[in-house]
């Protein structure tokens, strides 16, 4: 089974593929007369369909605050550069035009930076450094030799200008786009994405003049087909990708599709092989930098769903794994194993309480990942697994300092501040925080008084376990609440009604007294421990806690 690393490096090369691919239709559409727009309009009218059964079969449609405003920008700045860059093409020759066009990842060097936070280890930034140089280098070769060619033409030919134009714009674009994928999934964003762009672009058909040589268009059917295809294909592989990895690798690894043109050149004879060979070889060590080198880590409701006890049952004791701190890409993969971090003031914990699903989590720090695992539970019924960190005591696993167990009413402050990446599938992301009527449970028993989760987000359809009994604000937000009384514990949700994927000190002793006021827990009941994870149904490879951070703190009057 393939990690989360080396599925994100096949995507990009996929992408790779169907972008060198997709340029030979494009190309062909405008010699045979095409206008930019036009083309742009087949692009995306052709791909939609595609990216729709897609998305119907694999995409969540839930969106986060933020995403229909971050599809506009993106949508806006996709049609200003595919426009551009159709026109470049046609009326530039490539042997300028390309050149240009292939300096986005240098750009986003900055720009990644700049819009999403994302940092390249100094050999990721060497490799998109010599992808940039190579791919500058191929389009250079195309009809000649000479390497300030682009730059020169920059002062008297509008083509050029308008590639490089595309250039800064896709460095920009691209970060937009893994913006939007984060706030839904790859397959939703895309298939919104190309509708809204070929609707845009149908009112701009009638102010474009067409061409006195461009045949009628049933005649170029095949070719705008092959175009929407390969877009598609390019598309899916592209946000899939960006999603996992940093955007500036994503986009180095997709000029490597124009390793495609060497052969053809080849068997053309044209010029400028030399310098076509010195490109292709400084694209293929760029890649080789970027996969080689480590991939920094992101800085980034069936009326019944799926519930769970929060750990292992006592016939199956957990396996922890020696104190210290997680070191760089340390892999859990037991179906109990923990993981100490620092002085063990926390735990990571596998915890597949449902069964062993093959699950992997990757450890950096108190980051964890879900890099692998064959979860396929439906979403009527319990989770397959709930990956989380936690402080306080799991089933007798107890960390250090956590200020727990204490009473309920002798709560002073309880605080927390989380933040997770999501990822496709059917998840949530939900606070897991466990009450009992005395300190500790006898042996590694179920807690007996109460669990309270609480829901920020959740992806495919997956609702709380019970009914929903109101609403309420606390911590500054508003939320469902939902009752289930089926165990011998009361489990009560809170699903945030807008959904979140980062929380800043979230009030956990708001939601305590509430679940009081409300008759479903005592103050003299005992808070023994706050977890953070995924409950998992199926997908949810990608998924990342980022930061997590707790603090429980006794009232003044009693110190203890």
């Amino acid at each position: 089974m393939y990690d989360r690393i080396s599925m994100a490096y096949a995507l990009a090369a996929l992408t790779a593929v169907f972008f060198g691919l997709n340029a030979y239709p494009a190309r062909t559409l405008g010699r045979r007369g095409r206008r930019a727009p036009e083309v742009a309009w087949m692009n995306f009218t052709i791909s939609a369909p595609i990216l729709f059964m897609v998305a119907l079969a694999w995409g969540n449609w839930r969106f986060q605050p933020g995403f229909f405003s971050g599809l506009a920008a993106g949508v806006a700045g996709n049609m200003i550069a595919y426009t551009l860059y159709f026109r470049a093409i046609r009326d530039t020759d490539l042997s300028i035009a390309l050149p240009l066009v292939s300096l986005s990842p240098l750009f986003m060097l900055f720009t990644s930076r700049w819009m999403l936070g994302e940092e390249m280890t100094s050999t990721g930034t060497a490799g998109v450094v010599c992808v940039a140089i190579g791919a500058y280098l191929l389009g250079c070769a195309r009809d000649r030799s000479d390497l300030a060619a682009p730059f020169r033409a920059l002062w008297r030919d509008k083509g050029a200008r308008s590639a490089l134009a595309v250039s800064v714009v896709w460095s920009i674009t691209s970060n937009i786009d893994k913006y939007c994928v984060r706030l839904s999934d790859p397959f939703t964003y895309s298939a919104i994405f190309a509708l809204c762009s070929s609707v845009i672009y149908l009112p701009l058909l009638y102010c474009v003049k067409p061409s006195r040589d461009a045949p009628a268009l049933r005649h170029d059917a095949g070719i705008a087909v092959a175009l929407g295809i390969s877009s598609a294909l390019m598309v899916l592989c592209q946000m899939s990708a960006i999603l996992l990895i940093p955007v500036p690798y994503v986009i180095a690894i997709k000029r490597a599709g124009m390793l495609i043109g060497i052969a053809d050149a080849v068997y053309r004879r044209e010029s400028g092989l030399a310098w076509r060979l010195a490109g292709s070889l400084l694209i293929l060590a760029g890649i080789g930098l970027i996969v080689a080198g480590p991939v920094p880590g992101s800085a980034s409701p069936s009326t019944t769903s799926g519930v769970h006890g929060g750990g292992e049952p006592p016939s199956q004791p957990p396996q922890t794994n020696s104190a210290g701190v997680a070191s760089r890409g340390k892999l859990l993969r037991g179906q109990w194993e923990t993981h100490d971090l620092d002085s063990k003031d926390y735990v990571i914990h596998q915890n597949e309480w449902s069964g062993d699903f093959g699950q992997q989590m990757e450890v950096e720090g108190s980051i964890f990942r879900i890099v692998a695992g064959d979860f396929n539970m439906p979403v009527a019924g319990p989770p397959a697994t709930y990956p989380s960190i936690f402080k306080g005591c799991h089933w007798g696993n107890c960390t250090s300092n956590s200020g727990m167990p204490i009473q309920v009413g002798r709560i002073g402050s309880a605080t927390s501040s989380w933040r997770a990446t999501p990822a496709p599938g059917a998840w949530n992301m939900a606070y897991d925080i466990w009450f009992n009527t005395t300190p500790t449970p006898r042996g590694k028993a179920q807690p007996d008084r109460a669990e309270l989760m609480i829901w920020l987000a959740a992806s495919g359809g997956v609702k709380p376990a019970g009914t929903r009994v109101g609403t309420v604000i606390l911590s500054g937000m508003n939320w469902d609440i939902w009752l289930y009384t089926g165990f011998q514990w009361k489990l009560v949700s809170y699903s945030a009604s807008v959904p979140v994927t980062e929380v800043s000190n979230l009030d956990i002793k708001a939601f305590a007294d509430d679940m009081v006021s409300r008759g479903y827990l005592n103050r003299t009941d005992y808070m023994i421990a706050i977890e953070a994870g995924f409950e998992i149904w199926n997908g949810g490879i990608g998924l990342s806690s980022d930061t997590f951070v707790a603090a429980v703190q006794p009232t003044a009057e009693t110190g203890k």
